[in-house]
């Protein structure tokens, strides 16, 4: 009987995991190659990991993924602090 109750509170753990949404970070979407690279060199110099991804859109610079939206915005404003553009999609 034990079991059974930790088994439903754990789907009702991963069910509350799923019905929350995820935010992703990236630093610009760009068609130029040289430009994406550029950008990805300045957020590397200032501190900020960046990986350059091919899209369908251009060059996405993606800074982190999987977040929660109190932790996407407030990498946001970690990002902008250091004079670089970012945005929130959902994913």
């Amino acid at each position: 009987m034990a079991q059974k109750k930790e088994n439903n509170t754990e789907k009702e753990a991963q069910e509350t995991l799923k019905k929350e949404k995820a935010y992703k970070v990236t630093c610009g979407t760009f068609k130029a190659r040289k430009k994406a690279l550029q950008d990805a060199a300045e957020a590397k110099g200032k501190g900020i990991n960046v990986s350059l991804a091919i899209s369908n859109a251009g060059y996405v610079l993606h800074c982190a993924d999987g977040l929660t939206k109190a932790g996407a915005e407030a990498l946001k404003r970690a990002i902008e602090a250091k004079k670089l553009q970012a945005e929130i999609t959902e994913q």
